[in-house]
């Protein structure tokens, strides 16, 4: 399973949710559905060789903000041993004010866990630290890519399976979500940043160029496992970088306080998912407009 890979978003165009939790108002700046839409295949850029692995499919399912996300091997028509389908959902989600104390909340993409291609699925539960879940928000607003004193904190708590992903709605400040979970006998350690929309070129984009508002998307990644050679009983990090330290749950886990980001995907609005690090790359299997297929599942 990668999750490190992991570039989800929940359907369509902006939601509007009916939750017995007080309503959220829309953003002008949209939300993950404009940037990852439904209904398409994304193809990435491995940022060190150039090469194309991928893709991830994703199909938009009944519920609120589902979807499943279909992840292959370069080459393949996700129909092969090594797919595998990450399940996403839209949760209003309760958020603590680390400082106060205060309850808010928001809605959030969650990642409810896995599923194979015959279905059998594999959920995600949220570790816990201190008596409190161990999912941390965020507002980095000295932009620095780090939660320090400059920023606002809050623990979050969604209903269910799965983690928080993001926001479900895109904010007008950088921000970022540290989460530690477990599936199975399996630990995980997540830490992403999103950042604002800014206008984007690629010359990749029609017969003479385009732009489009796009926000990056960076993550660092450890896992660890005592059945499986590839996340180690010790943890490693997979993407990324960090150190370790010893939690209230007496296992040790990565310091959030000392993660390095490992990767930056640029999510374009409207487009997709469709750069690393600001490189284009030659996609011919499309026009060249949106540098993603038509997608309805395997």
């Amino acid at each position: 399973m990668r999750f490190g890979l992991s570039l989800t978003a929940a359907l369509g165009a902006s939601l509007s949710l009916a939750f017995a939790a007080p309503a959220v108002q829309a953003q002008s700046l949209g939300t993950w559905q404009d940037y990852i839409p439904a209904g398409q295949k994304y193809y990435f850029q491995n940022p060190g060789n150039g090469s194309v692995y991928g893709p991830v499919g994703v199909k938009a399912l009944p519920g609120v903000g589902r979807e499943d996300h279909y992840h292959a091997a370069a080459g393949d028509t996700c129909s092969g041993a090594g797919t595998f389908i990450e399940m996403i959902e839209v949760k209003y989600c309760s958020m603590t004010n680390m400082a106060t104390g205060v309850v808010t909340g928001d809605q959030f993409r969650v990642f409810l866990g896995n599923k194979s291609l015959a279905g059998a699925e594999y959920p995600i539960t949220v570790a816990t630290h201190d008596g409190k879940p161990a999912t941390r928000f965020y507002y980095d607003n000295n932009a620095n890519f780090v939660p320090d004193a400059g920023d606002t904190g809050y623990y979050v708590s969604c209903p269910g399976a799965g983690h928080p992903y993001a926001t479900h709605e895109i904010k007008a400040t950088q921000n970022i979500i540290q989460t530690w979970f477990h599936q199975g006998s399996s630990r995980f350690f997540w830490d992403a940043v999103v950042t604002p929309p800014e206008t984007k070129s690629n010359p990749n984009w029609g017969s003479s160029g385009g732009t489009a508002q796009a926000i990056m998307h960076s993550d660092a990644f450890w896992c660890a496992n005592p059945y499986n050679d590839s996340c180690p009983v010790n943890g490693v990090w997979q993407v990324g970088a960090g150190s370790n330290v010893l939690m209230s749950d007496g296992l040790y886990w990565p310091d959030p306080s000392n993660v390095g980001i490992g990767r930056k995907v640029w999510h374009a609005k409207y487009i997709g998912p469709v750069w690393w690090q600001d490189t284009w790359w030659p996609y011919t299997h499309s026009s060249g407009l949106d540098r993603a297929e038509p997608f309805s599942g395997c």
